[in-house]
Parts: structure tokens; sequence; C-alpha cells
């Protein structure tokens, strides 16, 4: 996800959802065409069923950068909290996390790998 969707993310989804949000990026290190930073991330919710709620979280992102410009743009964060916070069903949080889980394991063939191993060692 380069440059579009992070203003796509920005202007259709977080600015849809949330206000009053505070997005704080500590900890950066960048090499060559790459970095890295920590952040702290906090807003109030919009979201009809979740009005008035307040979610923090922590994660950490990733950019790769072409012509100074931001290439692509990943991060890694547990939405599992976010989602306890604004009191989502907990069978809606398991939907959910089966969901990532399966994402996960389709978009990386090493993690494949890693499971498939695994399962070599499944007893039950």
């Amino acid at each position: 996800m380069g440059f579009i969707m992070i203003i796509f993310m920005l202007s259709n989804l977080f600015h849809r959802d949330a206000e009053n949000m505070i997005w704080e990026m500590y900890d950066h290190v960048f090499q060559g065409n790459k970095g890295y930073a920590k952040y702290r991330f906090g807003f109030i919710s919009k979201v009809p069923d979740f009005k008035g709620q307040k979610v923090l979280i922590s994660g950490f992102c990733f950019f790769k950068f072409q012509n100074k410009k931001i290439k692509e743009y990943s991060e890694s964060v547990n939405g599992g909290l976010a989602m306890v916070q604004l009191g989502v069903n907990p069978l809606k949080i398991e939907k959910v996390f089966y969901k990532w889980l399966k994402r996960s394991l389709d978009s990386d063939v090493r993690l494949q790998k890693i499971s498939n191993y695994l399962n070599t060692f499944n007893r039950s």
C-alpha cells in the first residue's frame, strides 16, 4: 500500500469512523529506502454502535520509499485491543481473528511452510 492508499485510509476510514485522533510516531529507523517506526494511536469512535468509546492502541509500521515518496506502507497492530475497548461482541472478535489468520497464511508462503512443519508435531 503506497501513498494513494494512505490517503484513502485516512480520508475514507479514519475520518469517517473516528474523531479527536492522536497519532504519535517515535523510535524511527531509516536505512536506504526503508523505514520503521513505533506508534501510539488514540481516537474517539464515531461508529454508531460504539459512538463515544475511547480507543488506545500501539503498533509499528514499515515504509518503503521511492524518490522520497512512500511507495509501500504496512503495519502491525493488535486490532483485538481496539475491539475490546469498543465493546465488540467476543464472538465477532473471534470471527475477525480467524479471518485475519487466514489472510496471513494466504499471503505468506513462508508462514504456510512453518504451519505445515508444525502440523507434523500435532499429536491431538
